[in-house]
């Protein structure tokens, strides 16, 4: 009763969530590239493939298989040691952070 009525078109229009859609292929590759490269990018250089996606440009099948295909990507980088991020938390640092945050 309370759904977002363009939201709840789009879904209906599309046969799933884009909104999510973009989403998930956005997590994904902003995951990806943070274990590869150890930085987080939030001001995305494939922006405009994202506004495509949430309007509806991927079908539900391609957007599925992407996610599958990215995650089994991102487990072959877990599994064979290729991300630049290192195995285990530095508690002190971020610790050291944190004091120097609060000021």
């Amino acid at each position: 009763a309370n759904r977002n009525k363009k939201r709840f078109e789009l879904e209906s229009a599309f046969g799933y969530d884009v909104k999510h859609g973009m989403h998930l292929v956005r997590l994904l590759r902003m995951g990806k590239e943070c274990l590869l490269t150890g930085e987080l990018n939030i001001w995305r250089p494939d922006r405009e493939e994202l506004i495509e996606i949430r309007k509806g440009a991927w079908s539900y099948d391609q957007l599925i298989a992407y996610a599958e295909s990215e995650q089994q990507t991102i487990q072959d980088i877990l599994k064979n040691r290729k991300s630049v991020l290192p195995n285990k938390v530095n508690e002190s640092k971020i610790e050291e952070l944190y004091f120097k945050l609060l000021g």
